[in-house]
């Protein structure tokens, strides 16, 4: 059964991580989420987010971002929901760093892969206009992820 553990609505500015973060960091109290868990969920908010806002959003136009975390049996589901240009968040980027450095990587390179390598499924789709990007992690019995 899948339960709604918070919902959240911010502008798409930079400055509202503290504001996610702090949602993040309080339902994680509140659920009885590890560590380990939390530190992983703001990794991804961090890169996803902060793409989002600097890269998607090229005339500077006002938009709401909006972060929901869900509880479905032994996994935990963060959606994130937008307006930007579309960017598939859900093909993991192939890194080869021996022959690129992390200054040098485009867009979606190292922060994404990031991304991927923690969590257990990452996905997005795109629907009249709204992009939604949905980032499954794996929960043990104790509430710990597995990544």
């Amino acid at each position: 059964m899948t339960s709604v553990l918070g919902t959240l609505e911010v502008a798409n500015e930079l400055d509202e991580l503290s504001r996610i973060y702090t949602f993040l960091d309080d339902l994680a109290a509140r659920h009885g989420l590890d560590d380990h868990t939390r530190r992983h969920l703001s990794l991804i908010v961090e890169e996803l987010f902060s793409n989002t806002v600097s890269y998607g959003y090229p005339e500077a136009v006002a938009d709401t971002i909006k972060t929901e975390l869900t509880k479905d049996g032994d996994k935990l589901v963060l959606t994130l929901q937008d307006h930007a240009t579309a960017f598939d968040t859900g093909t993991a980027p192939v890194l080869d760093m021996t022959e690129t450095s992390a200054d040098d990587m485009s867009v979606g390179g190292l922060g994404l892969f990031l991304v991927h390598q923690v969590s257990e499924e990452v996905s997005h789709s795109r629907n009249d206009g709204t992009n939604t990007t949905r980032v499954v992690l794996r929960l043990r019995s104790n509430g710990t992820d597995q990544n």
